[in-house]
């Protein structure tokens, strides 16, 4: 498990605990993954339009592209 930061610090936020959340490694790895091979590595592991909305909203946050899939 990681701890992520909901508003990164670098956007101004901070260690509170209403600004962490707690989510599985890979999740975490593919909230900020930048990089087309990365993405395509952890992508299985979104298995429904709840998960994926809820991934995208996080990268949103993080000023990243939102995941686009078929479900």
């Amino acid at each position: 498990l990681h701890c992520h930061h909901v508003l990164p610090i670098k956007y101004g936020g901070d260690d509170r605990y209403s600004n962490l959340i707690i989510i599985h490694k890979d999740i975490h790895k593919l909230i900020h993954a930048t990089k087309k091979e990365v993405i395509e590595k952890y992508i299985y592991l979104i298995k429904n339009k709840k998960s994926l909305n809820k991934i995208n909203k996080l990268r949103e946050v993080c000023k990243l592209k939102n995941l686009e899939i078929v479900l």
